[in-house]
Order: C-alpha cells, then structure tokens, then sequence
C-alpha cells in the first residue's frame, strides 16, 4: 500500500494544499495559525506552541496578556479545527496526509488519510423479497403451531 511519502507527500507540502484550498482561501486568520503551529511543528519548536505565545505570535497580543480573560486561542483553535474536519471530509478527501489537531492540545500531529469504507445499500428488490421471505417463515411457523 502506498504511504504519503512513498508519493513524495510531506507535511509542509499538506500544509500548502490546504491553505490554497477553497475553505481556507477566505480566512487569513485560521491560515495564520495553521501555518504557525505546523512550522513550528515542523520546525522541532513544540516547546513554542503554547496559548500565550500563539496569542502574542499569531494574534498580536501584548506579551503580558492573559490568556484566562482573553479566550481568542481557544475559541480560534475551534474554528479552526471544524475548518480543518470541513476541508477534509470535501476537498480533501483524496489527501493522502491529513494534519490532525487533537482537541486539548495546540500541537498537530501527522497521519495518512483512512481510506472510508464503501458501505453498499441493499437493492429495495432484495430487501423487499427478504422481508416477505421472513413473513412467510413466521406464517408457517404460526400454522404449525396451531
């Protein structure tokens, strides 16, 4: 099975693909903050991807400002995590590599996409014979029994 980086698939190029798409082409905010915690990822700075210093970094917060009373981050982080689940399940749904932002954390993490199972629907003929297969069965069971 191919794997996203036995077709040259990295984050940093993930991380371009979803920025140039459509639900992401509109909002330079949620880009912003993408970009950040996935360069700074990327980068081996996990140790900078914290609420105080994306407030300051990313959001222009003065370096004394407390993230308590200010929830800017956090309500950002979920917009931009029901953005990321809204690209994913459209545009792109064909990535091979999917750039996940576990709730309760700041720090993304990397994984391929799960390939979604095709769920085939019963034909309405054969689910129509089954059931009338099954009445009958209990019909004659009912006059057996009487």
């Amino acid at each position: 099975m191919a794997t996203a980086q036995d077709n040259g698939q990295s984050p940093r190029q993930e991380l371009e693909r979803v920025l140039s798409s459509d639900c992401f082409a509109r909002s330079e905010g949620l880009s912003r903050l993408l970009r950040f915690l996935v360069e700074r990822q990327l980068e081996g700075r996990k140790s900078e991807i914290k609420e105080s210093v994306i407030g300051v970094e990313v959001y222009g917060r003065n370096p004394d400002y407390d993230p308590k009373l200010d929830s800017t981050v956090r309500s950002e982080m979920a917009r931009l995590r029901a953005r990321l689940s809204k690209y994913y399940s459209t545009e792109g749904n064909q990535d091979l590599l999917v750039i996940d932002l576990p709730k309760g954390s700041y720090i993304p993490s990397f994984r391929p996409l799960e390939p979604v199972p095709v769920l085939q629907r019963a034909r309405p003929k054969r689910l129509g014979f089954a059931a009338c297969l099954a009445g009958l069965v209990v019909a004659a069971k009912a006059l057996g029994a009487w």
